[in-house]
């Protein structure tokens, strides 16, 4: 293919009328990438950038940005909102050239009741007694600065069941759980220990949720699940993808 470079890329879009973009050598191109990156430790100078980061204003414009970036060679990374622990909307592995569709712009709102869909996390399924709270908080307390949020669902989550399409992890979950640490720019050289420590409190939370399997809710991925194998899909029809692909999300 075409070698990938900016300038390829650029020019493509330009002649396509896609005119909101920022390429490395703009002044705005930082503070346009990292405007939304959840994840700080993806802001480091290691993290290889993209190409450009595109914000169509139409669906069309949306079309347009991916066409350009295929001849190009380029890796899309489409971004909607940066919420990612991962950095799965703005990095790439093995340094591979790609851009950012960050879709910011794309806000409007339509709302079908009768076709609506959406995916949420698995959490716990039992409540948490005083006595294993306790031993949560102590283990926390061994920890740099670690935490977890607790989301809880509420009862009426019951109602649907778990097999609809929108919500496959309704029924019993009291609520979803994340984990984080954090650390400043000055303790950079201790991420792997802070991420080892984050990793050891994850699995010591085992038997206080979800299992087999423990899932994720699909915009919180967690690699340490798994990763779907989206290849073997193409195969399949619309109804079967999304049962399969809901029923083995985190697997």
């Amino acid at each position: 293919g075409a070698v990938a470079t900016p300038g390829n890329f650029s020019s493509c879009l330009v002649s396509n009328g896609v005119k909101n973009f920022s390429l490395p050598t703009s002044p705005s191109y930082a503070g346009l990438l990292n405007s939304s990156i959840f994840n700080l430790r993806f802001t480091l100078p290691s993290v290889a950038g993209p190409a450009a980061v595109v914000l169509p204003e139409s669906r069309d414009e949306l079309r347009r940005a991916i066409l350009c970036a295929r001849p190009s060679s380029l890796a899309i990374r489409v971004r909607s909102g940066g919420h990612s622990y991962e950095g799965l909307s703005y990095t790439t592995e093995n340094h591979v050239p790609f851009v950012v569709v960050d879709l910011a712009n794309l806000n409007r709102v339509r709302v079908e009741p009768g076709s609506a869909t959406a995916w949420a996390e698995s959490g716990a399924t039992a409540p948490i007694s005083r006595h294993d709270m306790a031993e949560i908080v102590r283990y926390l307390s061994t920890g740099p600065t670690g935490s977890i949020q607790l989301d809880p669902y509420g009862g009426a989550m019951a109602r649907v069941g778990s097999s609809e399409t929108p919500f496959p992890h309704r029924a019993r979950n009291l609520y979803s759980i994340q984990y984080g640490v954090i650390w400043d720019r000055s303790q950079v050289a201790r991420a792997e220990e802070f991420i080892g420590w984050l990793r050891s409190f994850y699995k010591f939370m085992a038997p206080y949720v979800s299992k087999d399997p423990r899932a994720a809710y699909v915009n919180y991925q967690d690699l340490d699940l798994g990763v779907n194998n989206w290849t073997r899909a193409a195969g399949w029809s619309s109804a079967e993808a999304v049962a399969r692909a809901r029923t083995s999300w985190g697997k």
